[in-house]
């Protein structure tokens, strides 16, 4: 909208702002809202408001102006008003799902008055917790049969609360959100138009049963069922999350803790089934809790490296005898990180691409190496780094739970173990729908440190979130643990 940056020619009013632009009446002594741009679009901005007059998110319209030919006058928002992007970061989960909520509510009012609008994030105020808007920017009359598209003004709504009011929420509404955020990671999100009579919809079915979308609602019904799994206890967590695309989760973790004091000890596992196999989500499940079961049992019989790698070669074996098509196919496969955590000392065994870090206050490391193609052409001398991230078998995983040959018998399982001593800071082992969908490990560092002093629950959740804020185009868990005393002595 080409808008002037005159002052008006009045003598009742006087322009006191620009940005927003504010007038105040001398009269009155009130100040007020003067929209200013072409007359057309003016005329139907103040129609709108008009037949919007209800609505207590609208500003009132004052007046059509007899002193600005072109702009109408609006009541601004009370002094204690605050712009959404600046309350954004003091909300909770359940005041964002709030405001969401009442944002749809809102435009199912406009879209059911005949209009549609795109408003700028500035245009979004909250007062006394309650969303209002500035403005109706760049509004429009529908035409018979035409919707309002809600995926612009969702994502305005998002650019506003996401990250931080996720960090402390679950819930579907929230997570229906990050469908529509509009940034390039999220490009294949963008093309899922909603009219606001659907959204609405949609979002009340979220707290209840999930409903069945209307023929001409395109969003997905795998859109409606993204609920994370989450479990915590004092100094650990696990988070798993299906991710933005998706339809199932085969990533499954898990933590035990048991002793107490300097004999205190906690076990950590995350498996991602190999989706290329079947069943893989039974098979990260099965190697999850067959591991957990095992080391609840023999904790304490023999040296924590013996008793990981005797706990995955039991989940293998559990695995292998998942139901197969056919005699020669290959059966469910995972892959596998798990580490038993002490004061001062951590061991971590595993087989594929899921990782460990360790991160203290000064410095992370990575105490995994990936099991996959690129991996190990390289250490065998054949390629170089470049050459064989290039290609287009880089990521292809060489060492997993449940391998067969080509004949479909049993290939020999063999796992990776690591030592290390620690204390201060986290021990965060991830799946690479996590630490995958940072650019490198720099980045996942500055994922971590932004949630270092946070409990547990806060810093698992945190890092799916910024997974899906990423791109979320895979299944993303963590398991983590709070470490007394940490300090690595050994670098990779």
């Amino acid at each position: 909208m080409t808008t002037s940056t005159r002052a008006p020619k009045a003598t009742r009013f006087e322009l006191v702002s620009e940005d927003p632009a504010i007038v105040r009446d001398r009269e009155t002594q009130e100040f007020h809202l003067w929209l200013r741009g072409p007359s057309d679009e003016v005329a139907v901005e103040a129609a709108a408001l008009q037949s919007l007059a209800t609505i207590a998110a609208m500003p009132r319209l004052s007046e059509v102006s007899r002193h600005f030919p072109q702009g109408v006058l609006c009541e601004v928002p009370p002094r204690h008003a605050r712009r959404l992007r600046e309350v954004a970061r003091t909300l909770d989960g359940f005041s964002a799902e709030r405001l969401l909520r009442e944002l749809v509510v809102i435009a199912t009012q406009v879209e059911r008055a005949g209009y549609a609008f795109d408003p700028d994030l500035d245009d979004l105020w909250v007062v006394n917790g309650r969303l209002r808007f500035l403005r109706l920017r760049r509004v429009a009359r529908l035409t018979r049969g035409r919707r309002f598209d809600v995926g612009p003004l969702l994502a305005t709504f998002a650019e506003a609360v996401l990250p931080e009011p996720m960090i402390h929420a679950s819930t579907g509404a929230l997570r229906f959100l990050l469908t529509y955020r509009r940034p390039a990671e999220l490009a294949h999100a963008t093309d899922l138009l909603v009219s606001a009579d659907d959204a609405n919809q949609l979002l009340e079915g979220l707290s209840g049963s999930v409903p069945i979308p209307r023929s001409s609602t395109p969003l997905p019904v795998r859109s409606l069922k993204r609920f994370p799994s989450f479990a915590a206890a004092e100094g650990v967590a696990c988070f798993t999350d299906v991710g933005l695309v998706r339809r199932v989760n085969e990533d499954a973790v898990g933590a035990l803790t048991g002793g107490s004091g300097s004999k205190r000890w906690t076990a950590l596992v995350v498996c991602d089934g190999v989706s290329s196999s079947p069943r893989a989500a039974e098979a990260s499940k099965t190697a999850v809790h067959c591991i957990l079961e095992t080391v609840h049992t023999l904790e304490g019989a023999m040296p924590d490296r013996d008793l990981l790698e005797m706990a995955l070669s039991a989940a293998n074996d559990q695995v292998l005898t998942l139901p197969r098509r056919r005699p020669r196919d290959q059966g469910p496969a995972t892959t596998v990180v798990v580490a038993i955590v002490r004061p001062g000392r951590v061991v971590v065994t595993w087989a594929g691409d899921s990782r460990a870090y360790i991160c203290g206050p000064n410095a992370m490391h990575r105490l995994t190496r990936d099991h996959n193609w690129a991996t190990e052409i390289v250490a065998q001398g054949h390629m170089s780094h470049d050459e064989a991230r290039q290609h287009p078998h880089a990521h292809a995983i060489t060492r997993f739970l449940g391998g067969r040959d080509e004949d479909g018998v049993p290939a020999p399982f063999h796992p990776e173990t690591r030592e290390v001593d620690a204390k201060e800071g986290w021990l965060v082992l991830a799946t690479d729908g996590v630490w995958g969908l940072a650019p490198n490990d720099r980045v996942f560092e500055a994922w971590i440190r932004e949630g270092f002093q946070e409990d547990p629950s806060a810093l698992a959740k945190r890092l799916v979130h910024r997974a899906l804020l990423a791109g979320g185009d895979d299944n993303a868990s963590v398991a983590l643990v709070s470490l007394d005393d940490l300090a690595v002595t050994q670098k990779i």
